[in-house]
């Protein structure tokens, strides 16, 4: 009787090292599964990263482009506000002439 229970634990025993060896292998697979997971998402990361310093890269260089239009636009604003400040001044006297000379006339 005791031999029969030496060979069930015997059976068991191997039974049970069967299963360790089994959820070795298993832990062995999920632990690579992580591990390639891990690197995706940091590879992931990695892009998201570049693509996003792309993007502001790119809005970056717009908002320069817009700034130097801007900058050249109020420039010749500036410069014809100044030509038509100069030629109302010149009408301005123009005016001021014409009246003295009318006025002139009419006196003599």
């Amino acid at each position: 009787k005791q031999k029969n229970r030496i060979k069930a634990l015997n059976a068991e025993k191997e039974k049970l090292h069967g299963t360790i060896e089994t959820m070795a292998h298993e832990a062995s697979e999920v632990k690579e599964i992580a591990r390639k997971l891990v690197a995706d998402l940091h590879q992931q990361k990695k892009n998201a990263q570049s693509q996003l310093q792309s993007e502001m890269d790119a809005v970056k260089a717009e908002m320069e482009q817009l700034k130097s239009h801007h900058q050249n636009d109020m420039s010749t604003l500036l410069k014809e506000k100044e030509e038509l400040r100069k030629n109302m001044e010149k009408e301005h006297y123009a005016i001021e002439e014409s009246k003295t000379l009318m006025k002139a006339s009419l006196e003599s």
